[in-house]
């Protein structure tokens, strides 16, 4: 079983992605929105993929907060963003997602 952390700044937002991961059978092992937040869960967790969004809490970026935890250990990212401007795009390009998903998002079966 894959587990997923989620950094994502809406509450809301986390909770569904979060019930519609484990209704898909992965282990979400929480969510968060800051780095600080990110780092201890991610030390605490050691997720195999990361769902994140690219704008967090107090103009902090989730591209950033990637590029950090990349420097800790390996892991897949998947980008949820309403952010699709050329800029940001080649920004989170950079780091390697596996996908880059703009919101609103609906859930595939």
């Amino acid at each position: 079983m894959y587990k997923v952390m989620i950094i994502e700044d809406e509450p809301l937002i986390a909770l569904d992605l979060t019930k519609i991961l484990e209704k898909k059978g992965f282990e979400v092992t929480g969510h968060v929105g800051n780095f600080e937040d990110a780092h201890a869960l991610f030390h605490a967790n050691k997720p195999d993929i990361i769902l994140s969004d690219i704008k967090l809490e107090d103009n902090e970026s989730g591209i950033e907060v990637i590029k950090e935890l990349k420097k800790i250990s390996d892991f897949s990212v998947v980008y949820l963003t309403s952010y699709g401007d050329d800029e940001i795009v080649e920004k989170a390009l950079q780091t390697h997602p596996v996908a880059y998903i703009t919101k609103p998002f609906k859930e595939s079966v």
